[in-house]
């Protein structure tokens, strides 16, 4: 689930202090209830919605675009990772990120085969 912005969390402060439910608030914002009853814990806390810093760096692909990277390696298994790195939102992702997204979701890389074919010859002269 996405981040609330800023605007949204005060605008849900706001609308919880006004007396109006909290199921009604997380339908009109579209966000879960616990997710604004942790928001109301961490304002009478500190006095201020902005959540504490965390550390690392934030990830650069959303839930969607993990999302579009298992549906496209499924539908093309053969697929290397790094062809998907330039095309999920218009932002470059690194065939890493790729791959470990990949692993995430439990799929191996497939590769074709590149052997000889076996096949039966059924037109035997003899």
């Amino acid at each position: 689930m996405t981040r609330l912005t800023i605007t949204l969390r005060e605008r849900a402060i706001g609308i919880i202090q006004a007396g109006i439910g909290m199921n009604n608030v997380s339908r009109a914002i579209g966000c879960k209830r616990l997710t604004l009853y942790r928001l109301q814990q961490r304002f009478h806390g500190t006095g201020s919605t902005v959540g504490i810093p965390r550390s690392g760096r934030p990830q650069v692909a959303t839930i969607a675009d993990d999302r579009f990277i298992r549906i496209r390696h499924l539908r093309v298994r053969f697929m290397p990772p790094r062809a998907s790195t330039g095309v999920v939102q218009g932002r470059r992702i690194s065939a890493q990120t790729v791959r470990r997204r990949l692993r995430s979701f439990d799929l191996r890389p497939r590769r074709a085969y590149r052997g000889p074919t076996l096949t039966i010859d059924t037109d035997k002269s003899g």
